[in-house]
């Protein structure tokens, strides 16, 4: 092998090793256990004890932002990751191969 093709496979190699990775990262699962806004923070402590029906809707409603929050924030770093792996890809996947003469 020359070293143009090595260099060329292993550029290669190191794509799809990070883009594994990213994936492996990306896909696994979660216990959706984040930070708490402070919307969701204050509703637990106006919840009152003993808990009254409007606190723990309060509660119930605030969490559910925050679920939602995180969701698109998941959303937004897949999203992210897809679109620079399609630079990285685009621009490296050919890297060590010469350039064609006419």
């Amino acid at each position: 092998m020359k070293p143009e093709q090595i260099l060329r496979y292993a550029f290669r190699l190191v794509i799809v090793l990070v883009i594994a990775l990213q994936a492996y990262w990306y896909l696994a699962p979660r216990n959706w256990d984040m930070p708490m806004s402070e919307q969701t923070i204050e509703a637990f402590r106006a919840e009152g004890n003993p808990p009254t029906a409007a606190g723990e809707a309060a509660v119930q409603y605030q969490s559910g932002r925050d679920s939602d929050r995180h969701k698109r924030q998941h959303r937004v770093v897949g999203i992210s990751l897809l679109v620079v792996d399609g630079i990285a890809i685009y621009f490296l996947w050919n890297c060590g191969r010469g350039r064609s003469r006419p």
